[in-house]
């Protein structure tokens, strides 16, 4: 009975990330917004296998569980990608400044 009431707790969390995805999407940042839709699937399909393990809804919550699993799998290696993709555009804006560092450099010493 404790575990169910803790998970209680968490009704609702996929609400805040609704208007998170808006917002990604209006600024362009696709991969954060597709990462935020599949988490509020996620979210939505632990509700909906929660609901069955307490018997409110009929049926077993195992392949329910099963789904959200490979949902979330899917939102971390979005995620990956999208962190890989900053880290690129990073390094490439880092070494044009350190090129333009050591051009200066040189300049000033001649």
């Amino acid at each position: 009975a404790l575990m169910h009431a803790e998970r209680t707790g968490r009704l609702c969390k996929e609400v805040v990330t609704i208007p998170a995805t808006q917002q990604a999407l209006v600024a362009g940042d696709y991969f954060n917004a597709a990462n935020k839709a599949l988490t509020t699937v996620f979210l939505g399909l632990d509700h909906y296998a929660w609901l069955r393990a307490i018997n409110v809804l009929k049926g077993e919550p195992l392949p329910i569980i099963l789904k959200a699993l490979k949902v979330i799998t899917i939102a971390w290696f979005v995620d990956l990608v999208r962190e890989v993709v900053s880290f690129v555009k990073w390094n490439s804006t880092a070494k044009k400044d350190d090129e333009a560092v050591a051009k200066e450099r040189k300049d000033r010493m001649w």
